[in-house]
């Protein structure tokens, strides 16, 4: 999908063809934080898709064999589906935190980048959520 390392701190008077209206004179600082941000919220993102996928692994594994014998040495902790959605909704206030930074809310492009990842895991946390009514059997909500 997106890559999260894309992200090069450029002060605006150093683009081509910046103009005052366009890119707004941001000051060092500003940049600083903008990278740093960028990095945090980054690093956040990978180690939460990293989460929710062996989240995953771990669900539809529990779900799959749950007639089958397991020992004690394989035993692990059962991860919910509602887990996976929280997992989820922490990814989504991540990508609203990166679409907030302050040098990034001129680039078009990892904004409608942000944009797409944001249709893309909504989708995937509203089928995690019925997988959860479905497991909870909760079907009328």
């Amino acid at each position: 999908l997106f890559s999260f390392k894309t992200f090069k701190p450029v002060p605006a008077s150093a683009v081509a063809g910046a103009t005052p209206s366009t890119n707004e004179k941001l000051s060092d600082g500003v940049w600083l934080y903008s990278y740093i941000a960028w990095i945090r919220l980054s690093k956040m993102i990978e180690r939460n898709l990293a989460m929710i996928d062996n989240a995953k692994q771990q669900t539809f594994k529990t779900t799959t064999s749950d007639n089958d014998k397991t020992d004690a040495t394989s035993a692990k902790k059962v991860t919910k589906s509602a887990d996976i959605v929280r997992m989820y909704d922490l990814l989504l206030q991540f990508l609203n935190d990166i679409s907030a930074i302050p040098a990034l809310q001129a680039d078009k492009t990892i904004q409608s980048d942000v944009a797409f990842q944001t249709i893309v895991y909504k989708a995937c946390r509203s089928f995690y959520i019925a997988v959860s009514f479905v497991q909870t059997k909760r079907y009328k909500e």
